[in-house]
């Protein structure tokens, strides 16, 4: 059994296959709303490499748009295909945001400990509230001389 040093935690998740994309993408938006991270296709959550078959480029393409179409608002992620013990795997990397949040589905998601969890609706709001604050819109502002 081939496995991998690390484990998942507040920056890593796991996912066996590309049947869990839905739960890795809202894995990947709370990793957004948090300190970034990284999803794994193709290693169980006992971090064994099981790999994942005929992953071709269309296959990236494919993953990468799905996530980019459902993420508001939108943003860069790394996909790419890796190998390890000479499986394939998929590993998706997003950085933190500097915007107050993103949704995957209309839905905020944030990353807690080793889990991914909604973001509670109090939580939600302050972060609005906190980026309206601090993000003035001076295009309609009236300048002196």
């Amino acid at each position: 059994m081939n496995k991998v040093s690390f484990g998942e935690s507040e920056v890593i998740e796991f996912k066996e296959s590309l049947s869990e994309l839905t739960q890795g993408a809202e894995t990947l938006c709370g990793f957004a709303n948090q300190n970034g991270g990284i999803v794994y296709f193709g290693i169980k959550n006992n971090r064994e490499v099981i790999g994942i078959t005929n992953v071709m480029e269309k296959t990236i393409r494919d993953l990468s748009q799905y996530i980019f179409d459902n993420l508001e608002p939108q943003k860069i992620i790394s996909v790419i295909k890796e190998s390890i013990y000479n499986l394939d795997i998929i590993k998706i990397a997003v950085e933190k945001s500097p915007t107050p949040y993103h949704t995957f589905r209309k839905k905020p998601y944030i990353r807690i400990g080793a889990s991914t969890k909604l973001m509670p609706q109090e939580e939600y709001q302050h972060r609005l509230i906190y980026y309206k604050s601090t993000n003035k819109d001076y295009s309609s502002t009236m300048l002196s001389d």
